[in-house]
């Protein structure tokens, strides 16, 4: 099922069609590189890499597998171990060590948000406690599933905290129950409301100004710098990936990459702008060229049937030695050996 946009009008930032993907590496890794783990997608087969950012659409495909593919309920509401949030790296040093339960959750939500832009976290706080809504900005298969995780994430976080059962939080899904109801409350340990009018936690007051025992201020302003670090990152490399693809798309009608000044054309500023910009990215717009020329190049030689002759023009190339050059100073092979080498094993 495609992705259906939702219009929001309170939106500040645009749903993007690209999410960062390490989370995905992960989870494929844990279970061992299964091979419906790219069904659905426009990845190829169980050995396809999974590259720093991919479409929201394969993401939430992705996602989609991992819940139809994997099927026991006890897995996905954590039943058998109780385990914490699912959260890693600089995020989870910032949970960890966060002065309040509010702030961790705070951090959670809003490190969610800038990463994740097709689902938003909102809070509000008042005298009885703290209310945390996830909403979905897309409509997919998959939401149903990220709305339960994140919820599940969220109480697994006070749990965590508190070295106790949440028993006082309250959990509603605006959703009907994807498994047995009754298992539930077991993987929640709290309360949970199904077709609710949102998805949504409540943590209890009391709860949310407790001071965090494993409190560290050192290493909570070094888990902050870090995540908008992190998050700069990530709209970097959103903007490269999009003008990657935009100089994929505008090829010469021999193959040539475009040049500089077209792209900007298309994005309506000028080509010193870009080039500007790029460099504040500590790339350029020849490294770009270059990259996209590079992966391009292994898709066909993989891939594709298609000729070394046949690909050098593809690519824009004035002959095949030009390109079996370029091919070498990338690879360290020439096309054919590198072809032979790594070709799937349904074609070889």
């Amino acid at each position: 099922m495609g992705i259906q946009f939702e219009p929001d009008q309170w939106l500040q930032t645009p749903v993007r069609p690209t999410v960062l993907a390490d989370g995905l590496r992960r989870t494929r890794r844990m279970l061992g590189y299964p091979e419906w783990f790219f069904d659905g997608t426009n990845f190829s087969g169980s050995t396809a890499n999974i590259p720093n950012m991919i479409a929201l659409d394969d993401y939430l495909q992705i996602i989609g597998n991992l819940f139809t593919k994997v099927s026991d309920p006890t897995i996905h509401l954590d039943l058998p171990r109780n385990r914490g949030p699912a959260i890693f790296g600089n995020l989870a040093l910032g949970m960890q060590h966060a002065s309040t339960l509010a702030d961790g959750l705070k951090l959670y939500a809003k490190y969610s948000n800038g990463a994740y832009s097709f689902v938003r976290y909102s809070w509000k706080v008042d005298s009885t406690g703290m209310w945390i809504q996830l909403d979905s900005l897309v409509k997919h298969d998959a939401i149903p599933y990220l709305l339960q995780n994140g919820m599940l994430n969220l109480v697994r976080y006070v749990r965590q905290f508190r070295a106790s059962p949440p028993e006082a939080c309250r959990v509603s899904l605006g959703i009907p129950p994807i498994y047995d109801p009754d298992l539930y409350p077991i993987g929640f340990q709290c309360p949970v409301q199904f077709n609710a009018a949102a998805t949504a936690i409540f943590v209890p007051d009391k709860w949310i100004t407790e001071k965090n025992i494993n409190y560290d201020e050192t290493l909570w302003r070094i888990a902050i710098s870090r995540i908008e670090e992190e998050l700069l990152r990530f709209g970097q490399l959103e903007t490269i990936t999009n003008l990657s693809k935009l100089i994929d798309a505008n090829r010469t009608d021999n193959g040539k990459p475009p040049r500089i000044n077209l792209i900007a054309k298309i994005l309506g500023i000028s080509a010193r702008t870009l080039n500007r910009q790029l460099a504040s990215e500590n790339t350029s717009f020849k490294n770009l060229v270059e990259t996209v020329q590079k992966q391009r190049a292994e898709e066909l030689i993989i891939y594709s049937h298609l000729s070394i002759d046949n690909i050098s023009e593809l690519l824009g190339f004035s002959d095949r030695s030009s390109f079996g050059r370029s091919f070498r100073r990338w690879f360290g092979l020439s096309p054919r050996r590198y072809r032979h080498k790594n070709a799937p094993a349904s074609t070889t």
